[in-house]
């Protein structure tokens, strides 16, 4: 079974392994590839032929620190819209 690239993949496991072993300048390898430069010396410098994770490492926060929370706060109240409008249904 085939290896899964994607749309924008230049390279798979065994070329940048080619690239890895290769003692030919960056240059050279970059000609006789048809990749960029960058691409051949960013592989030559891993050690793994494996790609990386293109989502985030780190999960976004989903609550405010007491210090955000105290600037939206200040914020909402200057402009005076600290209190949400009175809905039909609540009781006065």
């Amino acid at each position: 079974m085939g290896q899964v690239r994607h749309g924008s993949a230049m390279t798979t496991h065994a070329v940048r392994a080619a690239m890895q072993r290769s003692q030919a300048s960056l240059s050279s390898l970059s000609r006789e590839l048809g990749i960029n430069l960058k691409t051949v010396a960013k592989w030559r410098k891993r050690a793994t032929v494996e790609d990386l994770k293109t989502e985030r490492k780190a999960p976004y926060s989903t609550t405010l620190t007491q210090a955000e929370e105290a600037v939206a706060h200040r914020c909402l109240q200057r402009h005076g819209i600290s209190r949400l409008p009175r809905s039909a249904g609540d009781k006065q």
